[in-house]
């Protein structure tokens, strides 16, 4: 009889463990699918990181950790990726679903985030629009999904969103005029400041879609030749930059030139020509984002 009891508190407890701990069990979302150089992870209920390792779980409340020369890929069990960015913080706020309701929230605290849904997301998306939703929230900046891909950062108090594919939105919840705009395919949209309204999107150079991409690709292990962590910098300004300056001086006419922008990109070369008199003049060079400076010079 005794022992009847005993193992009857003894299953009690057990169940009581399971269902009534759900920051415990139960919040398992996707594992981690790649790894490239260093990150770490603070796990709910815990007070040290830890290496991130593949295959390792993702639950909900995990705060991830990129350095700077890591990236990290999230595969969710619905299908949705997630990848992260160098010198990144993340944490994986709430990933939730039934059937008829998605509630996905990546919370940006600095860093690059991009997000792909997975086609269990999209479907419900083109049945049920209201109450499905994949966010991603930076401090000035919520940028939501409705499928199927976008990068957005949150760098030097700026956050930045580019939609590879599909379509989605942004708005600022502080921005007092409550602006909110729709971003396509191939376009970027900025807030600049806590209280700034998103910038009306505009199409993305070739040159920033690629240095973004880059910079939240995750190279697979053993293969060399990965992306380089260029684009931690600041993120573009939002208009492409056309300032330069340019010196001449007489001369034999040998010249130089060069010309730089932000964002980690480069910018294209400026160009000069020498006349018969010995004299030399250039051309800017310009970048593809943010300010361009370029020198031309010759020499005598």
């Amino acid at each position: 009889m005794h022992k009847k009891v005993i193992l009857s508190l003894v299953a009690f407890f057990i169940l009581l463990f399971f269902f009534a701990s759900p920051d415990v069990h139960g919040a398992l979302v996707g594992k981690v699918s790649l790894v490239e150089g260093r990150a770490d992870v603070l796990k709910v209920g815990t007070k040290a990181m830890t290496h991130v390792k593949p295959n390792a779980p993702v639950d909900i409340g995990d705060i991830i950790r990129v350095k700077s020369d890591g990236r990290v890929e999230i595969t969710f069990f619905d299908g949705g990726i997630v990848r992260i960015g160098p010198a990144s913080r993340v944490e994986i706020k709430d990933y939730s679903s039934d059937a008829q309701k998605t509630n996905n929230i990546i919370r940006l605290a600095t860093g690059h985030v991009q997000v792909i849904t997975g086609k269990t997301f999209i479907q419900k998306v083109s049945q049920f629009t209201e109450g499905n939703k994949f966010e991603v929230h930076t401090p000035n900046a919520t940028a939501g999904v409705r499928g199927s891909n976008m990068v957005v950062s949150f760098i030097r108090s700026v956050t930045t969103t580019l939609f590879i594919d599909g379509k989605g939105y942004q708005y600022n919840p502080s921005d007092p005029t409550g602006t909110r705009v729709t971003i396509v395919k191939g376009e970027i949209s900025f807030v600049h400041a806590p209280l700034a309204p998103p910038t009306s999107p505009r199409k993305a150079s070739p040159t920033e879609t690629t240095q973004i991409i880059k910079t939240v690709t995750v190279t697979p292990p053993g293969q060399s030749g990965g992306p380089g962590t260029g684009g931690t910098g600041a993120p573009p300004s939002g208009t492409p930059g056309t300032g330069g300056t340019t010196t001449s001086s007489s001369g034999s006419g040998s010249t130089s030139s060069s010309g730089t922008s932000t964002f980690g990109t480069s910018g294209t070369s400026g160009t000069s020509t020498g006349s018969s008199d010995g004299t030399s003049t250039g051309t800017s060079g310009t970048g593809a984002t943010g300010s361009t400076s370029s020198t031309v010079s010759g020499t005598g």
